[in-house]
C-alpha cells in the first residue's frame, strides 16, 4: 500500500486526481511506519468489535491500471480467518472500489455495524 499510494500522489489516475494532493500523500504517510509492523501478530491481539466492508466487485478501481488486483478476492480468502479472530465481514453486493465507499453506501453498514457492537457489549438497544 505504500508503494501503492506514493505512486497514487506523485501520479494520479483520472480518479484520484479530485482527491486533494495533501490527503493522498497522507495515506503514504499513513503506510511508511507500517511496513515492518508484525500485523497478524498484533491485530490479532484486538478485542473490541472489528469490521470489514467491501464491494463485491472491488478490483481497486481508481487505483489506475497498474494496480488493480481483485481485492474482493484477496477478502474472500482470508474471510475465514479474519471470521476466526473475531472480525465481522460485511460484502456490499454490486458495489466496487470506488462505488463501497460512497456515503449511502457505506454509512449503514458502519451504522448497523456499531448499533450492534454497542447493544451486545451494554445489553441495551442502540436507536
Amino acid at each position: 500500500m505504500l508503494e501503492v499510494s506514493t505512486a497514487m500522489a506523485e501520479d494520479p489516475s483520472p480518479q484520484v486526481q479530485a482527491v486533494p494532493e495533501g490527503y493522498r500523500w497522507q495515506a503514504a504517510g499513513f503506510y511508511r511506519p507500517l511496513l515492518d509492523w508484525p500485523e497478524r501478530q498484533e491485530v490479532a491481539k484486538l478485542t473490541m468489535p472489528r469490521m470489514i466492508y467491501m464491494g463485491d466487485r472491488d478490483h481497486g478501481q481508481g487505483l489506475g491500471d497498474r494496480w488493480q488486483t481483485s481485492l474482493s478476492d484477496l477478502v474472500r480468502h482470508a474471510q475465514p480467518e479474519l471470521e476466526h479472530v473475531g472480525w465481522t465481514v460485511h460484502w456490499l453486493p454490486g458495489h466496487e472500489h470506488m462505488t463501497a465507499n460512497a456515503a449511502d453506501v457505506a454509512m449503514p453498514v458502519v451504522r448497523d455495524f456499531f448499533r450492534r457492537a454497542f447493544s451486545e457489549r451494554t445489553g441495551d438497544d442502540a436507536r
